[in-house]
């Protein structure tokens, strides 16, 4: 089952640019995240790009793999509306 959802009721709006750039401050490649977060390379590569939103759960997996809380990963309210 992916990590991923579609249904914008339950979508969550992960900022892509943050969560690279703190990867790429940590020095880990998309695999690396995945696997430190029990994620697939699609699933983080999906949430970089910003093609699809995430459930609670890929976000929590996500922070945790990088150190920081969930709400540092959403995107701003202003720029998820859009």
């Amino acid at each position: 089952m992916p990590s991923y959802i579609d249904k914008k009721e339950d979508a969550l709006e992960i900022d892509g640019d943050k969560v690279r750039e703190l990867r790429e401050r940590l020095l880990l490649t998309q695999t690396d995240l995945g696997e430190r977060a029990g994620l697939s390379l699609y699933t983080v590569s999906s949430v970089e790009r910003g093609a699809h939103s995430a459930t609670f759960k890929t976000a929590r997996a996500l922070a945790k793999a990088l150190g920081v809380e969930p709400e540092v990963l959403m995107r701003p309210l202003a720029l998820a509306q859009r």
